[in-house]
């Protein structure tokens, strides 16, 4: 009887541990959708140009935005990026990293300046829904300083 005991109390804390891995490999495929499509969000509206495509495509049925100078909302993004496309044609920007924690995905972005300027670097926090829809965004920008302008050799990339 002990033996039977034992094998039983074995036998759950394999699958125990089994349903712990299966776990962790679903949250690392979750973290890695949410990832892609931040990516693809970022990648569609801005270097594509098409911000109805991207919204669209991979957000969800509510927008939340944080960035003061765009109004809330699905329309507002869409008026915001179309309004910078009309000013700068020659928009794109290039990711230099993605990270995803949770429910959150940070982008940390390189804006380019078509004129030859040094652009702009962005870090944009995105919040994902269960079904891996963009939900809510903040970000901050800063221009990227002129070679004599730096204090140390570090880049912002």
């Amino acid at each position: 009887m002990r033996r039977i005991v034992v094998m039983v109390v074995l036998i759950l804390v394999a699958c125990t541990g089994l349903a712990a891995a299966d776990r962790l490999d679903l949250e690392q495929a979750r973290l890695e959708r949410n990832k892609q499509t931040v990516i693809a969000f970022y990648t569609t509206f801005m270097n594509d140009h098409d911000p109805e495509g991207a919204i669209k495509k991979y957000v969800g049925a509510e927008y939340r935005q944080h960035n003061p100078f765009v109004r809330d909302g699905k329309e507002g993004f869409i008026a915001a990026f179309k309004d910078l496309f009309k000013r700068n044609p020659q928009a794109r920007m290039e990711i230099k990293r993605a990270v995803a924690e949770g429910d959150f995905v940070v982008v940390h972005v390189h804006h380019l300046d078509p004129t030859g300027g040094k652009g702009r670097a962005s870090m944009d926090w995105f919040r994902l829904d269960a079904d891996g829809k963009i939900v809510e965004h903040w970000d901050v920008m800063q221009w990227v300083p002129e070679d004599n302008e730096v204090k140390n050799q570090n880049t912002m990339f």
